[in-house]
């Protein structure tokens, strides 16, 4: 879904990319609020990954999109 954001693939329809949008949104609220949560219950990979995937949808969301 990233790459549908930042990169679409020629012949993406629009329609795709603004639900990967969402969902990506959507998703990056969830993983907030779960390590809000989880505070220290988390193990640290647990707490790796998610933070992880938070900051990757965050900067997909926030980089330049590539028209083609």
């Amino acid at each position: 879904m990233i790459a549908m954001i930042v990169n679409p693939p020629a012949g993406l329809p629009e329609d795709a990319r603004a639900v990967a949008r969402m969902t990506l949104t959507s998703l990056g609220t969830q993983l907030e609020r779960a390590l809000a949560r989880g505070g220290d219950r988390l193990d640290p990979y647990t707490r790796a990954h998610l933070t992880d995937a938070r900051e990757r949808i965050a900067q997909a969301l926030d980089a330049p999109m590539i028209q083609k």
